[in-house]
């Protein structure tokens, strides 16, 4: 079972959550470098929709749940 220190997305230096233009620019250039068209629509918020949606499924809790998304 997956269990960040802190957050779900942390920043390696100051252990610090990563702010969401930080978060959407990965994913951008994620979606470049797989070559993905257009068409395929991927977001910072569908990973933290699908991240919380599966935590529920397996049993956490949601104080957690609340925790790791900030």
């Amino acid at each position: 079972n997956f269990k960040p220190n802190e957050y779900l997305f942390e920043n390696l230096f100051h252990k610090t959550q990563l702010q969401t233009r930080s978060l959407d620019s990965i994913i951008h250039k994620l979606k470049k470098k797989l070559n993905l068209p257009d068409e395929v629509n991927i977001s910072f918020h569908k990973f933290r929709h699908t991240y919380a949606t599966s935590c529920l499924e397996y049993g956490s809790d949601l104080e957690f749940i609340r925790k790791t998304l900030g």
